[in-house]
């Protein structure tokens, strides 16, 4: 839920000193920062205190020490939790910043003590994640078992803006336009480029068929990628160039797994990477129709901070990404 966020004073009166970086230095402690990172998270005091394994009164405690600190209210009580003012919506970005630089910090010393250990958070996007993540997140569990990881799936703007705030350290699938409003605060490294198939129930009528027409396949029902999606204007531009029109019987959809449950009833179709698509191929839920048009997907690859150096962990995740990438397995890498 988002509040319009209103700006008071933790004495009611307007605070006119302004603050130092020394005096932050002093008097700021990590542990209130992270309950400030949870309360902004949750809305609540009482979950907050939960999470962190403390009391609900050493949350309120420090809540009220920060706020006596910068002379401000950072959260207002409602009926239902509370919510941040302005100067708590303001601290957001930076304490998330922060308390990931912590991490990083806390990463990089353990690998220099304990060889290897550490964290990767890893950010993948739903509509071009691959057999290659699986695959390379075997590799690090069977080479490096230290190492802790966990995934964020998410949309690209959600994905990127995590990656900016330190709070994933890569994000894998497609490499956004170069309009991208990150594009500066990210670096992009392509690993292949990715075909966009038309895919089945592993029993639909057209399983078994060497080839197909596009225009063969408008009787059936579509599951297509919405509007807002970068491949919805690769599939438009298919069917212009085959001189048809979009089907008329059509679902928007990029959740990768409603899609498979709608390929279910052995009639729809639907578009997906090659790659992603390999993965359900696998499990025999799907088969790829061998249409007589060419799609292409488009760039997929890793980006990571423009702005910080990855972790060790981070760096060998990568190198067994490429390392997996690197096995043709798929028509596009031949």
């Amino acid at each position: 839920m988002i509040y319009s966020p209103t700006l008071k004073t933790h004495s009611g009166k307007a605070s006119m000193h302004a603050y130092s970086p020394l005096r932050m230095a002093k008097k700021l402690r990590l542990s209130q920062l992270m309950i400030v990172e949870s309360a902004l998270k949750t809305f609540s005091f009482a979950t907050t205190a939960q999470h962190l394994g403390m009391t609900q009164s050493a949350v309120t405690k420090a809540i009220h020490e920060l706020e006596v600190f910068f002379d401000a209210k950072l959260f207002e009580r409602t009926n239902r939790g509370v919510r941040p003012t302005e100067v708590g919506f303001r601290m957001e970005e930076h304490v998330r910043v922060i308390l990931a630089e912590v991490r990083f910090m806390t990463d990089s010393l353990n690998a220099l003590r304990l060889g290897e250990a550490g964290s990767v958070i890893i950010g993948t996007l739903t509509t071009a994640t691959s057999l290659f993540l699986p695959d390379a997140l075997h590799l690090l569990r069977e080479r490096h078992p230290n190492i802790n990881v966990s995934i964020s799936v998410g949309d690209r703007s959600q994905l990127f803006g995590y990656l900016v705030a330190g709070k994933v350290d890569i994000v894998i699938g497609a490499i956004p336009p170069p309009s991208f409003n990150v594009n500066e605060q990210v670096t992009h490294h392509v690993l292949y480029n990715d075909d966009l198939c038309i895919i089945a129930g592993s029993e639909h009528p057209l399983a078994e068929r060497e080839v197909l027409s596009l225009k063969e396949l408008l009787p059936y029902p579509w599951v297509i990628p919405s509007h807002e999606s970068l491949v919805r204007g690769k599939v438009d531009k298919l069917f212009r160039e085959a001189g048809l029109l979009l089907p008329s019987n059509i679902i928007e959809s990029l959740s990768p797994i409603t899609n498979i449950g709608l390929l279910l009833d052995q009639q729809s179709l639907a578009f997906m990477s090659a790659g992603l698509a390999e993965l359900f191929c696998t499990a025999g839920l799907v088969v790829k129709l061998p249409i007589d048009r060419h799609c292409s997907f488009g760039e997929v690859g890793y980006s990571v901070s423009a702005h910080r150096s990855p972790t060790l962990a981070t760096q060998i995740f990568i190198t067994l990404l490429k390392e997996v990438v690197a096995i043709p397995r798929l028509p596009f890498q031949k």
